[in-house]
């Protein structure tokens, strides 16, 4: 049992290694995106550009652009995830068997 879960670890830890890279790299981008438009709105406000309507209407587009971003990856997570899953069944049912018949064995028969 100790050596199938040091497997299972050892298949583990780089997969979670490059998830979290990909988490903070899009968790840092959308806090720039935000960040940069939310200021060029104020901006163009300030400017007399736009209303603060649209200002609303564009900080409320991103928020809604973030969160559609974090719900892609935990699908794309919950995917890989399965993908794992397959794999690992695929590598227990194509063992070869274990069990041999002792040599005083009596035929099966199946009625």
């Amino acid at each position: 049992i100790r050596n199938g879960f040091d497997i299972y670890l050892d298949a583990l830890r780089p997969f979670t290694r490059r998830l979290t890279g990909v988490r903070m790299a899009l968790t840092t981008l959308s806090g720039v995106m935000i960040t940069v438009i939310a200021g060029f709105a104020i901006y163009l406000w300030v400017e007399g550009s736009i209303t603060v309507g649209a200002v609303a209407f564009t900080l409320s587009l991103v928020l809604r652009l973030n969160m559609l971003l974090g719900r892609v990856m935990m699908q794309l997570n919950g995917i890989l995830r399965n993908l794992g899953v397959l794999e690992n069944s695929k590598a227990m049912i194509s063992q070869p068997l274990g069990l041999t018949d002792a040599p005083d064995a009596k035929e099966l028969v199946v009625t």
